[in-house]
Parts: structure tokens; sequence; C-alpha cells
């Protein structure tokens, strides 16, 4: 349900597989480390990417000293 292009295929593969692997062990605890993991790192890549104050304009910001 993710947009075409932002996560790589061996990304997706990896998350998957481990969530799959956890599952299997009974770690369902991991499992939910490992969603936070990706979605942090989606979200980085993605939704907030940190060039400069993206929607914060510098003109709102007045320093005198």
């Amino acid at each position: 349900m993710l947009p075409a292009g932002t996560v790589k295929p061996g990304e997706a593969d990896r998350l998957m597989n481990g969530i799959s692997d956890k599952v299997q062990k009974g770690e369902i605890r991991k499992v939910r480390t490992l969603l936070q993991d990706f979605t942090n790192s989606y979200r980085r890549r993605n939704v907030a990417p940190r060039e400069g104050l993206g929607r914060l304009e510098a003109a709102r910001f007045r320093f005198s000293g």
C-alpha cells in the first residue's frame, strides 16, 4: 500500500522475512521492533526529508544581536 518506488524490493523482502522469522520463533516483541525500525527509516527518507527547514520559512525567524 506504499507508493511505487518508495521501498526497494530487497528491503521489503528483508522486512517480511524478518517478521515471519520472529513470528515462527515466538518472538512477538521483536516484530514490533522490526516494524518501528522500518517505519522510522521510511519516514526519514520519504515523509520528512531533512532538507533545510522544509516548511519552516527562514523569514519567520528573526534574530537580533
